[in-house]
């Protein structure tokens, strides 16, 4: 009774706030302020349980002595600079209100290569936990423009485990 419960009133609200996908980023992402894209890993479901691995390798000249991004998935992620985990998020929310994490990598930086990693997973669409969802992606923004390349976007190599 109880599921049957959740389901229709997580359904009852899909058709009363319809919310279109750009609700997943916060407000100044939606003004242009970020330029990172949400991507996922090809053939993944979209709205059905996943856990997803992302990886993108750039080289530094120097480390800065900060390098912030804005980081968020949908539900959950795991982010990891040259094999040290830097954060776990975002806290729980919904789409009118998405939340994202702030991190500064440059203690995790090193000149020459660097590899960014992120797992990602996914309970669904219809899960009974107090995150709503709307697909299963992932997205990453420095905050200076300067360090761009770290962006997601389609460089960034996407599997499904």
């Amino acid at each position: 009774m109880k599921t049957k419960f959740v389901l229709f009133s997580s359904f009852a609200l899909l058709l009363v706030e319809p919310v279109s996908t750009s609700a997943q980023l916060p407000p100044e992402a939606r003004k242009g302020m970020w330029h990172a894209q949400w991507i996922t890993a090809p053939n993944a479901p979209q709205r059905d349980t996943a856990v997803l691995h992302f990886r993108k390798i750039f080289e530094l000249s120097q480390v800065p002595a900060h390098f912030a991004v804005r980081v968020s998935a949908d539900n959950r992620f795991i982010l990891s600079l040259n094999q040290h985990e830097v954060g776990r998020g975002p806290a729980l929310s919904d789409l009118a209100h998405w939340k994202y994490e702030s991190y500064d990598l440059a203690s995790f930086l090193h000149s020459g290569r660097n590899e960014l990693t992120a797992t990602v997973w996914s309970f669904g669409t219809l899960s009974q936990l107090p995150q709503i969802s709307d697909r299963t992606a992932f997205v990453l923004a420095a905050e200076d423009e300067t360090q761009r390349i770290v962006d997601t976007d389609a460089t960034w190599e996407r599997e499904r485990s």
